[in-house]
């Protein structure tokens, strides 16, 4: 009997030991699947190539900021060809002027221009010239000096300027100022969403609020003032953008 015992044992080692050396694997997966390499990486994406962005035709005229009733039309404050209006900044009165509703006003314009690149959704600003534009010096503007200039309001970068609100005391002349800004999407294009920006330093009045803005899709590439001792109005030309 110990002898059978023995030889028993010795079998069930032999099992045991084949079975160890066995590979198992699930219903449907061959052995070793788990273990193949995985496959290589495709070529990178290639980064975006940057382009310049700039105005193309048509060009429409947006809205009016102010009136275009009273004064007298100037040259426009446009940027040099290969750049874009990106901020402003404005001349306030330090006196409220009596026979415009008692209120401080603006009497000059800057327009901050900037060379625009993009790469995918990458946005490159580079600041350049500082165009400007001041009401009349005559003796019957005395009223209208001195007068304080605002610090300088830019839209974030990514977006693009496409119109202002602001305050009309009555008629004519405004204040209260605030850049409208709107995104940047495809290399070109301009979307809906807009971004307030206010600018500091040209008044609280809100008895008349107004709204001048771009076409949809176009954004400000000048402006061209009506002017007496102040600035009466702004008139916003607008473009749809493309980028080479």
């Amino acid at each position: 009997m110990p002898a059978i015992i023995a030889t028993m044992c010795r079998a069930s080692l032999v099992v045991l030991a084949t079975l160890g050396a066995c590979t198992f694997a699930p219903r449907g997966e061959l052995p070793g699947d788990g273990d193949a390499a995985a496959p290589p990486d495709g070529p990178a994406t290639p980064d975006a190539a940057p382009c310049r962005l700039g105005a193309m035709p048509p060009l429409a005229d947006g809205g009016v900021l102010g009136s275009t009733a009273g004064g007298d039309p100037l040259a426009p404050l446009t940027c040099p060809a290969d750049q874009l209006p990106i901020g402003a900044a404005f001349d306030l009165t330090d006196n409220p002027i009596s026979n415009h509703g008692n209120q401080r006003l603006v009497a000059g314009v800057h327009l901050r221009c900037a060379a625009l690149t993009q790469a995918g959704s990458d946005v490159t600003v580079t600041p350049t010239d500082l165009d400007s534009l001041h009401g009349g010096t005559g003796g019957n503007c005395a009223a209208y000096r001195p007068f304080t200039t605002s610090p300088e309001a830019r839209c974030p970068t990514g977006t693009v300027l496409v119109g202002f609100d602001g305050n009309q005391p009555d008629d004519v002349l405004f204040n209260h100022v605030a850049l409208r800004c709107a995104p940047l999407g495809s290399p070109g294009t301009v979307g809906a969403d807009v971004t307030i920006v206010p600018v500091d330093g040209t008044g609280t009045d809100s008895n008349r609020p107004q709204t001048a803005t771009c076409p949809a899709g176009t954004m400000v590439i000048g402006l061209s003032p009506h002017a007496g001792c102040g600035i009466d109005g702004l008139v916003l030309t607008c473009a749809p953008l493309t980028c080479d």
